[in-house]
């Protein structure tokens, strides 16, 4: 009886023996699986985004890889569309090859619907109905593409075909416009050449909104740019010339466009250098044009908003309408002046806001001349002083207020309100420290007095202007004018050592913010020959400072790349030696399971004899 208890045990445990071994070899067998799956996963991802070369195209046909670049070969043609996306995430390289088609209507060089992250670049397109066609396509870039010659379009964007960007674009010759966006909005579109096309240029239609196109050539076209019922659009250092109608057309309910820096050579006569052509077109931003020959407001008209970046701006608050030859000459924007001739056409006799660009104390507005009673000062600050007017001749803005003598009207020893100053701040209940620091903000007329060896000095500010402001300095009187952030040094006690230093650090609303720093610096004598104006302290431009960021940035960029893709390797060829070490592990153990069972055996058959 003992000895089968004893049999059993010894039985029980051999199982036991040959389950652990059973388990462990299941553990193996499962990491060395999970390691193979996730070497390839490794393998296969970053292989195919860092150095799978990029997919060869001898001809055209259905682009359906997601996340690939697919590069021209060789110069195609088709009898149809030649290339249909149909994934997202895709590049097609041009390699400078061309695409020509058969010019039937309905093909396409390049058709793309409901797609996003898309690259077209590098290739001439000929001879199709659009060269390239997105519709709901967004996000995607077209870049330095020609798409000439077509039966329709060079380029169609439609049907929200939204935040792309097209850049180096040639768009000539087309049967019907050069750039065509139908309902597609808050794209970019940059150095974009629209030439010698049947109708237009560039045309925005039917809701395309808050699109940015700056640096286009638009010549020779029957119409240069037209705008219909797009708003928010902005157009931007442009040239359109040659135009055989009217260079700029907007219609129906293009409201809050921007028209700036846009020159405008020989349209057609007959017709307009720009038109609205319907009323109700409103707040259309004329900023910086160069000259603007022919105009029509059509009907009513609309508000037009007339900017000159230098001197100021006429907002008209009513809409004008009428035509006439000159609009450049109609409405002129010069330093503190502004003409509007309502004399050749009565419809700009409306009220409107002036914005005069300078800085004053006390602004008056003159009205032909005479003092206008019925203009109302709307504000003056931040050097910009607006009137409101109830219609047009010739405004002028003036200055009414006359400044003491810097050595007339301080006030006393600074005292809170009399004279030029209105409000004196005290810092003099001891002396300011050897690159000690005080922070104040100071309207205009106030100032700040302290004590600099043992002497009282005064520091005000005369005049906030656009970004820069005037401080006067004195014991020994000094007037400068100091912009954000310059530094400028001050001999106060004329003893030939520079005494104080002010910064202007901000200007916020009608305060400025500056830093008065105690100062003690080489003689005033080591300056420059001309030495009217305060000392300036040499400082390092930012353009000193970030002019190299760029290179720095883009080889950071490169030796990261390059780091990355050496790691990824390492991590990859580190998996696979583990796997084979698990693999030589298993096999081990396999052996040494075989070995025990034998050995189990025998000890069984040798109990069993002497049994």
């Amino acid at each position: 009886m003992k000895k089968k208890k004893k049999e059993i045990r010894k039985k029980n445990k051999t199982l036991t023996l040959s389950r652990e071994g059973i388990k462990k070899e299941n553990l193996l067998v499962l990491l060395v699986f999970a390691i193979v799956i996730l070497s390839g996963v490794f393998y296969s991802f970053f292989y195919g985004v860092i150095f799978l070369s990029p997919q060869g195209l001898t001809d055209c046909g259905i682009l359906n890889q997601a996340n690939t670049v697919y590069e021209l070969q060789n110069d195609v043609s088709s009898g149809g569309t030649c290339f249909a996306i149909e994934a997202d995430n895709i590049t097609l390289d041009g390699k400078g090859f061309n695409i020509t088609g058969d010019g039937d209507v309905g093909d396409n060089g390049i058709y793309s619907t409901r797609r996003n992250n898309l690259t077209i670049k590098n290739l001439t397109i000929y001879n199709f109905s659009s060269g390239i066609y997105f519709s709901e396509t967004n996000n995607s870039l077209i870049e330095d593409v020609a798409t000439n010659e077509n039966s329709l379009y060079g380029i169609l964007l439609s049907t929200s075909s939204d935040n792309n960007v097209l850049s180096s674009i040639t768009a000539n010759n087309n049967s019907n416009h050069g750039i065509f966006l139908l309902s597609s909005s808050n794209n970019d579109l940059s150095s974009i050449i629209a030439n010698e096309n049947s109708l237009y240029g560039i045309i925005l239609s039917t809701s395309s909104d808050n699109n940015v196109l700056s640096s286009i050539t638009a010549n020779d076209n029957d119409y240069g740019i037209r705008l219909i019922a797009s708003s928010n659009n902005s157009f931007k250092n442009s040239l359109l010339d040659g135009s055989e109608q009217d260079a700029i057309f907007i219609a129906l309910s293009s409201n809050d466009n921007i028209l700036k820096n846009i020159t405008i050579t020989n349209t057609n006569y007959s017709f307009y250098d720009i038109k609205w052509n319907n009323a109700e077109i409103n707040n259309t931003h004329l900023i910086d044009m160069p000259h603007i020959g022919n105009y029509s407001f059509a009907g009513a008209g609309g508000t037009i908003i007339v900017k000159n970046s230098e001197f100021g701006e006429i907002k008209f608050l009513e809409p004008v309408n009428g035509s006439g030859n000159n609009l450049t000459k109609d409405i002129r924007i010069e330093n503190r002046k502004f003409s509007v001739n309502s004399t050749s056409n009565s419809g700009f006799n409306r009220s409107a806001e002036l914005y005069f660009y300078a800085d004053f104390v006390s602004p008056a507005l003159l009205r032909g001349g005479e003092n206008c009673g019925n203009c109302v000062l709307l504000n003056n600050e931040n050097g910009i002083a607006a009137f409101g007017v109830p219609g047009f001749t010739t405004y002028e803005v003036i200055e009414t207020y006359s400044p003491p003598p810097p050595n007339e009207g301080n006030g006393g020893n600074g005292g809170s309100s009399g004279g030029y100053w209105r409000k004196t701040f005290s810092e003099d209940d001891e002396d300011i420290k050897e690159k000690e620091e005080i922070i104040k903000s100071l309207k205009e007329r106030e100032r700040i007095k302290l004590k600099i060896n043992g002497e009282t000095h005064y520091i005000g500010l005369r005049d906030i202007g656009n970004g820069k402001v005037e401080i006067e300095v004195r014991s020994v009187s000094q007037i400068a004018d100091l912009t954000i952030e310059e530094i400028k040094n001050f001999d106060v006690n004329n003893d030939g050592i520079y005494d104080i230093s002010v910064k202007l650090d901000s200007i916020t609303g009608s305060s400025a913010n500056l830093i008065l720093t105690s100062y003690v610096a080489e003689p005033v004598g080591n300056i420059p020959p001309d030495a009217s104006q305060p000392y300036q302290l040499p400082q390092e431009s930012e353009e000193q400072r970030t002019d190299e960021t760029p290179q720095i940035e883009q080889e950071a960029g490169k030796n990261t790349k390059f780091i990355v893709g050496l790691v990824l390797v390492f991590i990859i060829l580190i998996l696979i030696v583990i796997s084979l070490i698990l693999i030589v592990l298993i096999i081990r153990d396999k052996r040494r399971n075989k070995l025990n069972i034998k050995n189990k055996q025998k000890e069984q058959t040798i109990f069993y004899n002497s049994e």
